[in-house]
């Protein structure tokens, strides 16, 4: 197993084998607990989301569109009172995920400690318009003299204070499969108890390699991939997660597209509470590493 060093990153081995109940909705989030608060972009499309630690450390994960950036995720880093980011992880590089870094790398009150990232080689990026999304953060990432390290299937983050990540998903050298989806970085966090699984984009044909990987996947919560729309979580997907809630945010045209209503009806079916950007005033889950819950409020 690689172990990614970057910036707060250490090496950490203790596993987590047990699971947090989860406690439901909340009117408050309490003070020191790992906390993970989905960013709505509203009716557009976009995923982000911003994860503190107990110790205070920022992790963003993805950052939705270039053109909600100034619109949503500024504000909404603003709101956290975020003035810098430990780390920022990209799933993959398609534009609803990555392109609102441009404004945060552009941004002279945040600063940034590093960059992880899910690609892959920028010769084999389908489509120009991409490889230049690419290109570019990876311009400004050198402009501004932030690490960037690239993620592997079977790397270990170690995030500090005893969370650490297991990459289970990345993307694939020499792939013939050039749907960026199909190459979505996919990773489990632990926090004592308490463990989430982050999809990004996983598609229906990514999943067979992540099985082919003999990981457990069970986790107490799920970010849905792509969306929780069309081409992902199959139902031998869900049922290996067995989450005990789910979360994804909900653009508007998705809200309206039928492919999209199979996934949330197998996690209705499941009685599993579903949490969608846009649905509540906000959205953050939050844990003390044995019991979790959410706030909505």
């Amino acid at each position: 197993m690689r172990k990614i060093s970057l910036s707060v990153f250490a090496v950490f081995t203790v596993l987590c084998l047990a699971a947090a109940e989860f406690t439901g909705e909340h009117d408050k989030v309490p003070a020191g607990t790992l906390q993970i608060a989905q960013i709505d972009f509203a009716d557009e499309i976009g995923d982000s989301y911003i994860i503190r630690t107990p110790e205070n450390r920022v992790i963003l994960l993805d950052a939705g569109r270039a053109n909600t950036a100034e619109s949503h995720l500024i504000p909404a880093l603003n709101k956290h009172k975020i003035t810098h980011i430990d780390t920022v992880i990209l799933t993959h590089f398609h534009i609803d995920h990555v392109g609102g870094l441009y404004a945060v790398l552009n941004d002279p009150g945040i600063t940034i400690g590093g960059i992880l990232y899910s690609s892959m080689p920028e010769k084999d990026i389908p489509g120009e318009f991409t490889r230049k999304v690419f290109r570019r953060i990876m311009m400004l990432a050198d402009r501004g003299n932030i690490p960037v390290r690239k993620l592997e299937v079977g790397d270990r983050i170690d995030f500090g204070g005893g969370i650490y990540g297991d990459v289970f998903g990345a993307a694939q050298a020499g792939s013939k499969d050039y749907n960026l989806n199909s190459h979505s970085l996919v990773f489990k966090m632990h926090y004592k108890d308490f463990t989430v699984l982050f999809t990004g984009d996983c598609s229906l044909q990514e999943e067979p390699r992540i099985f082919a990987g003999k990981f457990d996947l069970k986790s107490d919560l799920l970010k849905v991939a792509h969306h929780a729309g069309i081409n992902n979580t199959s139902k031998e997907f869900l049922d290996a997660v067995s989450p005990k809630a789910a979360m994804a945010d909900k653009p508007l045209w998705l809200s309206k597209d039928s492919r999209s209503f199979r996934v949330e009806g197998m996690i209705r079916e499941r009685k599993i509470p579903f949490y969608r950007a846009g649905e509540y005033p906000r959205t953050v889950f939050f844990s003390d590493g044995r019991t979790f819950g959410v706030c909505v409020k």
